[in-house]
């Protein structure tokens, strides 16, 4: 578990009680299973938020990263909070944030069914790639938008809300979905059973590293 606890010069003077209760309350760490967007310089993707405290958090990710580099977590699309790689081994990274965060503030918001006004959705990457969708004996082309466990958003033509689909994704197990809305050569579709953390996760980065590659 991660301590990020801001370690007092031993030639000072000793805490008082009320700065030791601070301190305590300022270090402590709340277990969740959260998704959220990590982005670098160079990569952009999923993890998944283990622990987390006012100075930072650990999460499971399925990529390398080095120490101090610069890092975004996005919590939800109204809050990302920069900081820096602590530390990454065995799928897993810790995560040193620039400025303490109200831990108990941001878990009352993820926790809400809106935002800001908005609805809050499961984290939503974009990335664009070709596809496909099949709909009865039809194949239709899209270019893929955004992703997330629960959905996608995509460029397509002529399906209508309410179609049901099969979403065909190179190197992504086909998916059932639902088609909720459609304007203007877009549509936002759902997935009938939602796609795997680690499923997505490890597939975003296959994706990534092949394009890295071209």
């Amino acid at each position: 578990m991660l301590d990020f606890r801001d370690l007092r010069n031993r030639n000072s003077l000793p805490a008082t009680k009320e700065e030791e209760d601070d301190r305590r309350a300022g270090n402590r760490t709340t277990s969740i299973y959260r998704p959220a967007l990590i982005e670098t310089e160079d990569f952009a993707g999923f993890c998944l938020i283990r622990n987390i405290s006012p100075g930072g958090m650990m999460g499971s990710v399925y990529a390398d990263f080095p120490a101090e580099q610069p890092v975004r977590v996005q919590f939800h699309p109204e809050y990302m909070i920069a900081g820096a790689i602590a530390w990454s081994q065995d799928k897993r990274i810790g995560i040193r944030f620039d400025a303490e965060i109200d831990v108990d503030q941001v878990l009352r918001e993820l926790g809400s069914k809106e935002i800001a006004g908005k609805l809050n959705r499961a984290p939503r990457l974009p990335i664009h790639c070709e596809g496909e969708l099949v709909i009865e004996n039809r194949v239709l082309p899209m270019t893929l938008q955004d992703i997330s466990q629960r959905g996608i958003k995509a460029n397509v033509s002529s399906i209508y809300s309410g179609d049901e689909v099969v979403v065909r994704l190179n190197g992504l197990e086909p998916h059932k979905a639902i088609v909720r809305w459609t304007q203007g050569g877009a549509a936002g579709l759902n997935f009938i059973m939602p796609l795997g953390f680690e499923q997505l996760a490890e597939w975003v980065i296959r994706h990534q590293s092949k394009q890295a590659g071209n």
